[in-house]
């Protein structure tokens, strides 16, 4: 059984703190407000609750179809990623295929994702420490 411990900040925030039966705790308690939803959603009817729900869900093809799209679209990308428990956002990361349409931005996206998360190596040459 899932519980979702809500917590109201702001009339326009949430700051959820998930809890879940089946083990793991997301990896911090993220703050998701509107910014999220004109981000990565503007083309659907989602509300926050739906969000979080997709993140914790059993099917692995809504939380695919989240981590996209915040993967893409989030300016906040990282904050916004913390929402997965922390194994399923590794394999989200280490499953996802980058697309051939806009494939350098997602490959830009996912490799930001792989360093800060899996610890790999930057290979985005922009993106490299000079020395």
């Amino acid at each position: 059984m899932k519980t979702t411990n809500v917590r109201v900040l702001l009339s326009t925030k949430i700051s959820y703190n998930l809890v879940y039966a089946k083990g793991g705790i997301c990896m911090h308690t993220p703050t998701i407000d509107s910014r999220l939803l004109k981000e990565c959603f503007w083309d659907y009817d989602f509300t926050l609750d739906d969000i979080i729900r997709m993140s914790v869900s059993d099917d692995w093809r809504e939380k695919l179809f989240l981590f996209e799209k915040i993967l893409l679209n989030s300016t906040k990308m990282i904050n916004d990623l913390k929402l997965f428990k922390r194994s399923d956002l590794e394999q989200l990361i280490r499953d996802y295929q980058v697309p051939s349409f806009n494939k350098e931005h997602a490959f830009k996206r996912k490799n930001i994702a792989e360093v800060y998360f899996l610890g790999k190596e930057v290979l985005v040459n922009e993106l490299k420490w000079v020395a």
